[in-house]
């Protein structure tokens, strides 16, 4: 969680939260909300991760603050009820 902390700092992003979500299958979710100005525009990128065993499941989107900021809700939602097999 540091490390892709500090990437995305080092980026320009701003974080805005960095937590945990339990999923309904009771793992662990980590994930990053973030937000960066690019040529006047503000934008905002989410990133969740599990890590199941040998495997890491990596979930992301972004796009423009304005059309993403309705969806932060039901992105930490669609994590949350991740079904890994």
């Amino acid at each position: 969680q540091k490390t892709l902390r500090k990437s995305l700092e080092k980026r320009g992003f701003h974080i805005i939260n960095d937590s945990y979500i339990t999923t309904d299958q009771n793992r662990r979710a980590n994930y990053i909300d973030s937000q960066i100005s690019i040529g006047g525009g503000e934008y905002l990128y989410f990133v969740a991760y599990i890590i199941d065993n040998k495997r890491i499941i990596v979930t992301e989107a972004g796009g423009k603050k304005e059309l993403m900021e309705p969806y932060r809700a039901k992105l930490q939602k669609a994590v949350k009820s991740l079904k890994i097999q």
